[in-house]
């Protein structure tokens, strides 16, 4: 019987910090990668979480090729098409109601993190990409910026529909982050006015 071979211990003083096998003094056993803890329902995004953290640390090798995480994707993991169903539904469905705009627009975005996560970029495999001087592939995430914002504002509340004409009589269209902050800010003078017409309702009914 052949023995396997015995590697040398790593010297981590001879290792570049960008060498995957570099370990930093915040790197031990009980480091916590995902604050997001795997329930056997949230395979997605907890795998995303916990290969970003890997990813970070050029740790994500060590996995990725790993029987067992295989195994786990396998048996927790659906496909694809039948979660872009999903998450497509849940985007449809979503409407901001009694939601702060902050609290809508996460609830938007994070179905749009999930599908951009499942759909990828499209990836040119014949090498013309690179002499591409048209300019497609900011064509693309411009067509992607413009479907968001048309989304987010039609999904806001009717109170918000003269922004919302602003926005859409505009030429170029903002994207839907700038969107977001001038609604948002709408939206904290709102509050502000009817906090001030109470201040003075109270003081005109203590006359």
């Amino acid at each position: 019987m052949v023995n396997p071979p015995v590697l040398p211990p790593v010297d981590q003083n001879t290792l570049n910090n960008n060498d995957p096998l570099y370990l930093a003094s915040s790197d031990h056993p009980a480091m916590v990668l995902t604050n997001t803890p795997f329930n056997g329902n949230n395979f997605l995004g907890w795998s995303r979480n916990v290969k970003m953290a890997l990813g970070a640390k050029l740790k994500l090798g060590f996995i990725d090729a790993c029987e067992l995480w295989k195994e786990i994707a396998e048996r927790n993991g659906q496909s694809n098409d039948a979660l872009i169903y999903q998450l497509e539904r849940e985007l449809s469905k979503i409407t901001q109601g009694n939601l702060s705009i902050a609290a809508f627009f996460n609830k938007l975005k994070r179905c749009w993190d999930e599908l951009q996560n499942l759909n990828g970029l499209p990836v040119c495999n014949c090498g013309k990409m690179l002499e591409c001087t048209c300019a497609m592939y900011e064509k693309f995430l411009e067509r992607d910026s413009h479907l968001k914002l048309i989304q987010f504002l039609m999904k806001l509340n009717d109170e918000y529909e003269s922004v919302r004409s602003q926005f859409l009589s505009m030429d170029p269209l903002p994207n839907v982050n700038k969107a977001y902050y001038t609604v948002q800010q709408i939206e904290k003078q709102n509050r502000y006015k009817q906090w001030f017409m109470g201040i003075l309702q109270v003081a005109h009914n203590k006359v």
